[in-house]
């Protein structure tokens, strides 16, 4: 069931200019209808609405082209993303997002900014089965949304969004765990990586950028659970979490996915100021993969926050 424009929230939405009615629901003002993507041409750029669980379903408009995957024809596979990435915005839980494409979390991580959400200098903890810490080939120190929004759509892919966002300072911290769907308990292991501002801005000056943890890091000491108790004390905290870390190319552990993994995930997600998902095309199985992300999303929903 879509969102009604008649709730407080959506109201908000509505006059903060970051959202526009539209047959009778609220779009993205930056991401209003499927887009072409300007730098790659056989792809599409999906639009944001404010719904419910019941829009998180699949598009027909492809979002990525994989130079592994080829068809029958020899061509590279492209993959179709969500007939629309959601917003789900309910009082008293965090906003979540669900993307498709994960840079898309950039965007959203400034929408929250400009929201008041969270502050600059925010904390950010993301499980992911890949790095995603690619230098873009141009920086973006923008907060502005229109600037934004044009930086995701023309710069940002889906492997280099990270790096921009704690260079700018909007995160000071970025803790990130591993997980793989053939080993999905391995999220709650030691960390596998810490950014810091200052590591990546001045140690390697916005240029050629080599993933390295903070300097002196004992990895071992910091597992999912020592950072759930660090960030349960602060108000600017942002959970992300791409799909791919627990569901594969051919959906396997969806099924058999321990109720515990989602639920310990879930307390920890619950605890932040937005909550970004993404399903990954061509990493992870798209309807498995929806499945999983409602399943989590009621089980963050299922308590308020204290």
């Amino acid at each position: 069931m879509g969102v009604a424009l008649t709730t407080t929230l959506n109201a908000t939405l509505l006059t903060s200019g970051h959202y526009k009615p539209k047959k009778n629901r609220l779009w993205s003002t930056y991401f209003q209808v499927v887009q072409q993507n300007p730098d790659k041409e056989r792809l599409k750029i999906s639009p944001l609405l404010v719904g419910g669980l019941g829009d998180i379903k699949p598009g027909v408009h492809q979002v990525y082209e994989s130079s592994v995957h080829r068809d029958k024809f020899g061509n590279n596979m492209c993959y179709p993303g969500l007939a629309a990435c959601v917003r789900i915005e309910i009082p008293d839980y965090p906003p979540i997002y669900i993307v498709d494409n994960h840079h898309m979390s950039y965007f959203a991580w400034h929408e929250a900014l400009a929201m008041g959400y969270i502050t600059m200098g925010a904390i950010l903890v993301t499980i992911d089965r890949h790095a995603d810490l690619s230098p873009p080939k141009q920086w973006s120190f923008a907060n502005e949304l229109l600037s934004v929004a044009d930086y995701v759509k023309q710069e940002l892919w889906i492997d280099n969004f990270i790096l921009p966002a704690v260079a700018k300072s909007l995160f000071s911290q970025a803790w990130q765990f591993y997980a793989k769907p053939t080993m999905p308990e391995s999220v709650f292991n030691a960390v596998r990586l810490c950014l810091e501002t200052e590591g990546v801005r001045h140690r390697h000056n916005l240029s050629r950028f080599y993933t390295e943890p903070v300097r002196g890091l004992n990895r071992d000491a910091y597992t999912l659970q020592t950072i759930f108790d660090l960030v349960r004390s602060t108000e600017n905290f942002v959970f992300d979490l791409d799909i791919d870390a627990l569901v594969g190319e051919q959906g396997n552990l969806q099924t058999e996915l321990s109720e515990d993994i989602i639920v310990r995930l879930a307390g920890v997600a619950r605890q932040a100021n937005i909550i970004t998902i993404a399903i990954s095309p061509a990493f992870a199985h798209r309807s498995k993969s929806l499945i999983l992300v409602r399943r989590f999303i009621n089980e963050v929903l299922e308590n308020r926050r204290p």
